[in-house]
């Protein structure tokens, strides 16, 4: 049990890094030519050149939080897309060194590589405006530059991920067996209850069937005696109500013979 629960952790763990890896590395290469991917409002980026050193160094990976262009001040280092021909619309980060207007008293910023000697020629308006840089990591950077080569990626992050999704479809295979054994266990469990039931019910069906027959065994003896008691029994009453009867009708002859004799004297 506890096997199980370091292993499905360990695998969740390793499938979270490995998700989080591709989603930033997408993040930083896609974000240079195809818009800025963002998650709860940051976006990530790797610097390809040495403009911004020694602040920021080649390929180092800069964490970009999205703003209101009007809070940014003179200093900040920005990324946004970049007006100049030369980049085509590509992400670029540089210092913003001072805000002004354009000919049509619109705001803009003007922006300059800390390594470069002039500021940029391009202006950036606010709307091409991704965000203020907020971290910085050369090591990010590099590990991430160094996913980039096929060679490293596929076998840190694509033989993982197979491993992975092997693992856990024999994983998967193997409980669903157990699970199917189990089941087939309960079933059989339940069909020798049942059984048991089915045979107990029986066994005291028989016996009630049983007792009832002893019963009705006893019940007919008893009415096969009765009979003859019963008639002796009204034999003796009916002579006893004969005999009452005769010396009645005597006792009443003798009354009337003797108040007869009475009337003649």
């Amino acid at each position: 049990m506890v096997k199980n629960v370091i292993s499905n952790i360990i695998n969740i763990i390793c499938i979270i890094v490995i998700i989080l890896s591709i989603v930033l590395m997408l993040s930083v290469f896609l974000g240079s030519s195809q818009g800025a991917p963002s998650l709860f409002g940051y976006s990530a980026f790797r610097v390809i050149s040495g403009s911004m050193e020694p602040t920021i160094q080649q390929d180092s990976f800069v964490l970009v939080k999205k703003v209101d262009p009007s809070t940014l001040a003179e200093g900040d280092v920005i990324s946004f897309y970049s007006r100049d021909p030369a980049l085509m619309g590509a992400v670029n980060t540089h210092r913003l060194i001072e805000i002004a207007a354009d000919d049509d008293g619109k705001t803009v910023f003007v922006t300059k590589g800390d390594a470069n000697s002039i500021a940029d020629e391009y202006v950036v308006y606010p709307e091409t405006v991704i965000g203020k840089v907020v971290g910085v990591s050369r090591v990010l950077g590099m590990l991430l530059r160094l996913l980039a080569n096929p060679i490293v990626f596929i076998p840190l992050i694509i033989v993982p991920i197979i491993v992975l999704l092997v693992m856990n479809i024999r994983h998967a295979v193997v409980t669903t067996k157990e699970l199917i054994r189990e089941e087939e266990q309960n079933a059989l469990e339940e069909a020798r209850a049942l059984i048991e039931q089915q045979r107990a019910e029986k066994a005291a069906e028989e016996a009630a069937e049983a007792a009832e027959a002893v019963e009705t065994a006893a019940s007919d003896a008893a009415k096969e005696t009765l009979p003859a008691e019963s008639a002796e029994e009204v034999e003796a009453a009916e002579a006893e109500i004969k005999a009452e009867a005769a010396e009645t009708v005597e006792t009443a002859a003798s009354d009337t013979a003797e108040q007869a004799e009475d009337e003649e004297v």
